[in-house]
């Protein structure tokens, strides 16, 4: 796929350009380049390419938005590791990755209560697997910066124990 070769060779600028393209040629009837139409894979990377460009551009605040709608359409999607051409251990990586982004622009955005919420949800989507410690290890410092600065920490703190 030749925006996933342009987003490995980190050619940020080129794969955003990419990835308007498929999003705006893409009609209703083109679900994705798999079988299975509840998993438009192409439209899904090209969303994810397109959050991190801007991340990598330093646009807090379009990067959290972006975020959201990926992580929302990738959660109502049925798509398997085989859509994104990924093992089932790097697709559990990419979902648990873009979660706990979410998570974090959540609340370095707007003290969103919900960051919490997001947060909680990484360390129960990766506490199957001690492959990914670091995810929930990331999730836990999050809950417990939110707990602080909320300034409610003993509710916040339960869940790191």
């Amino acid at each position: 796929m030749k925006l996933r070769s342009l987003v490995e060779d980190r050619q940020w600028n080129q794969a955003t350009l990419y990835a308007k393209k498929i999003l705006t040629d893409r009609t209703p009837e083109q679900g994705s380049s798999t079988k299975n139409s509840d998993c438009p894979s192409d439209a899904l990377f090209a969303q994810y390419t397109i959050a991190q460009a801007t991340r990598i551009a330093q646009d807090r605040r379009t990067f959290a938005s972006l975020q959201d709608d990926f992580v929302r359409n990738l959660d109502k999607s049925r798509c398997t590791p085989e859509s994104f051409a990924l093992d089932k251990e790097q697709f559990e990586s990419f979902r648990l990755d873009a979660r706990l982004w979410l998570a974090r622009l959540q609340w370095e955005q707007n003290k969103n209560p919900d960051a919490f919420f997001s947060a909680r949800r990484v360390i129960q989507d990766a506490s199957s697997s001690q492959a990914w410690e670091h995810y929930v290890d990331a999730a836990k410092v999050l809950i417990g910066r939110i707990g602080f600065e909320m300034l409610n920490t003993g509710e916040n703190l339960t869940v790191l124990a």
